[in-house]
This record gives C-alpha cells, structure tokens and sequence, in this order.
C-alpha cells in the first residue's frame, strides 16, 4: 500500500539531456567555492540535526572542521568544481510517520514520509542552493511576484499582493477573477531529465553535473510502523523497505 501510494515510479519523458550542449560562453559566472562557503554551509545548520544512515550529525561536522578546516574545505571544493555527489551521500534513512488526528489510519494518506539524510552531503546541497538562490535572485529569473522559497518573503506577503490587486480591481470598478491551483505531489513527479534541461536552457554552468549526479539512483532504507486498530486494542507491527530511487530526490530532515 505504501509503496505504490507514496513511491511512485518516476515520471518519463522523451527529451534528451546532454551536458555537452551546455553553452560555457553564455552561461553565468560560477567561481570556485570559497572557505567561508563550506564554513557558513556547517555552522548555519542546527548543530543536533538528526545524521542520516551514517550517524554523523552537525555537532559532530563542526568539531571536524575545527580540527582539519583545509581538509574538509578542500574536499567540498574539489566534488563540486568536477561535478560529482558521493553515492554513500545519496543514501537516505527513511520513516513512514502517522499524521495526528486523522479519521482513517487505514489509508495511505494518514501517513507522511521522512528521510534523514547524510549532513556530509547536506554541506554540498546547501551551498549548491545559495548560489543558485543568488543567480535566480540577481538575474531576474523569478517572478516578481513569486513568495515561496526567497528569502524575505512569505506567505504574508502574497496575502497582501491579493488584497492589493482587489482594492486595486474595486477603485477602478473593475472585476477581479482569481484562480487557485494546488499542485499536489509536484515534488515528487518532477522530471529530472526537465529539470536539467530548464537549468541548461536558463544559461546555469556545467553545475548540472553535480544535479544530475544528485538526483539519481538515490537509496532510501524505510522503517514503518503499521498501526491498526481492533475493538479493544491497538497493536503495531515494524517492516522496512529499500528502494531504488532513480531520478528523483526525497524530502530530508
């Protein structure tokens, strides 16, 4: 149940991706990584984040890079400038958790799953996510208009860009329509064949070898806990499922 309901196989596309079509003259500039970029990346996350597979958390990373700051910065310098993401970095620990007072436990959606992902790898990503934030940010390729994921903004923000445009639509007694649309599981049915595709087109560098590499054969090692319910009683019962996961990336914690 859960493996078909939340594991879905990843979506297919008939685009073709190659890294070697990318446009090095028109693409926008991407220095080497800087020592304060592996140094914000291990000391801007919450020091008891829960490690994934490997146990190492952030507390543990921040004694590490006290001790061999040259070794550790060199490390992420030299896998993000050739493109490349560990696979042991790529394996994740998942868990099936219950959502609080749901009607029905018997259905998958009363259940959410999380992974917990390897904060080695994490250091990589987040400075992989800064520097495509600043590029998106500085070269206008967002909307003005878009909230979620920039910083400074939120979910406030749209509110009162909708009211604006109402009261704006009532001055000039004109009809506003508006149109909600809720995308579900859009995450989890991204293509990544389009997603390389997009960041080549947009004119992002050869960073696309290091997401592609991110993004596939990607392992999760899950733990569930069944929870069912009789007349007089409730029972549980642990199982666990490892899968493959081909082109697509897991939530993390």
């Amino acid at each position: 149940m859960f493996t078909q309901s939340m594991f879905p196989d990843p979506p297919t596309t008939h685009s073709n991706y190659n890294i070697q079509d990318t446009e090095i003259d028109k693409c926008f500039p991407w220095p080497d990584v800087s020592d304060s970029e592996v140094k914000d990346a291990i000391y801007n996350s919450a020091q008891n984040k829960s490690p994934g597979p490997d146990g190492i958390n952030f507390l543990c990373l921040r004694q590490g890079y006290q001790a061999i700051p040259t070794t550790l910065t060199e490390l992420f310098k030299s896998l993000l400038k050739i493109g490349y993401h560990p696979h042991c970095w790529r394996e994740a620990t998942g868990a099936i958790i219950r959502k609080p007072n749901q009607p029905d436990y018997t259905i998958p959606k009363a259940y959410r799953p999380v992974s917990l992902l390897n904060c080695l790898g994490k250091i990589s990503e987040k400075i992989m996510v800064n520097r495509l934030a600043y590029i998106a940010e500085t070269q206008g390729l967002l909307e003005s208009e878009q909230m979620g994921g920039r910083p400074g903004r939120s979910a406030l923000d749209g509110v009162m860009a909708l009211v604006h445009d109402v009261q704006h639509a009532n001055c000039n007694s004109n009809v506003l329509s508006a149109l909600f649309v809720d995308l579900k599981g859009a995450f989890d049915h991204m293509s990544k064949i389009q997603l390389l595709l997009i960041l080549q087109s947009l004119g992002f560098p050869p960073c696309s070898a290091l997401i592609d590499r991110y993004l596939s054969l990607r392992q999760t090692a899950w733990s569930c806990i069944l929870w069912a319910v009789a007349t007089d009683f409730t029972f549980y019962s642990e199982c666990s499922v490892h899968r493959v996961l081909c082109g697509l990336c897991i939530r993390g914690w």
